[in-house]
């Protein structure tokens, strides 16, 4: 029987001053490398997601917006809730006073048309780079500025999965390739090529 887990680097501030920050940073592409190194020799297991198995494709593409026309990556303020032992009600947890020690916001949340800071709306990973409603509004006042202490580990989680990708592609048995159709050839090869030049280009 498989068992499937995932795993995600937290929002909050959690990585102290530049220098220990630059050191976790690196700790943590190594461990991803490893992890890539791991997969990539054994294609029949699902990779640990989402850290490794970002969209690829989602590269310096809009971010999606939701059918009411809005940007969302979680379902607070319109398709969750949270109840408290008195009846009363929150977009999710991460608004409770509880959780935050103030107030809850008063109106709607998460209903926001782009993403502040300027740094985010146009940054190339925007359409994947997840995002928490309830500590934005907790740290910035607003659902719609999103927080950033995450970006650095979400970006090498991003090269991570495309070496992992690339990998794969890679390694397709030669012997299945005479019945792939030509266009699906084609688009593996096409695959491989963008996705080596993402990981030495980089994200900056």
């Amino acid at each position: 029987m498989e068992i499937f887990f995932t795993a995600n680097i937290v929002y909050e501030d959690i990585w102290g001053d530049a220098k220990k920050k630059n050191k976790m940073i690196k700790e943590y592409e190594k461990q991803l490398d490893q992890l890539v190194e791991f997969y990539s020799e054994r294609v029949d297991l699902y990779p640990v997601g989402p850290i490794l198995t970002h969209n690829i494709e989602a590269f310096g593409k809009q971010p999606v917006f939701s059918r009411d026309g809005y940007l969302r990556f979680f379902g607070a303020g319109h398709e969750m809730v949270m109840v408290d032992i008195d009846g009363k009600t929150y977009p999710c947890h991460r608004f409770s006073p509880w959780i935050t020690g103030k107030p809850a916001p008063v109106g709607p949340i998460n209903f926001q048309k782009e993403w502040r800071p300027e740094e985010c709306n146009s940054c190339k990973l925007i359409s994947i780079c997840p995002t928490c409603a309830g500590f934005n509004w907790e740290i910035n006042g607003d659902t719609g500025i999103r927080t950033r202490y995450h970006c650095d580990a979400f970006k090498i989680e991003f090269i991570a999965s495309a070496k992992l990708e690339a990998n794969r592609l890679s390694n397709i048995d030669k012997s299945n390739l005479k019945y792939l159709p030509v266009e699906d050839l084609r688009i593996n090869k096409d695959k491989i090529y963008s996705i080596y030049s993402l990981i030495y280009e980089g994200l900056d």
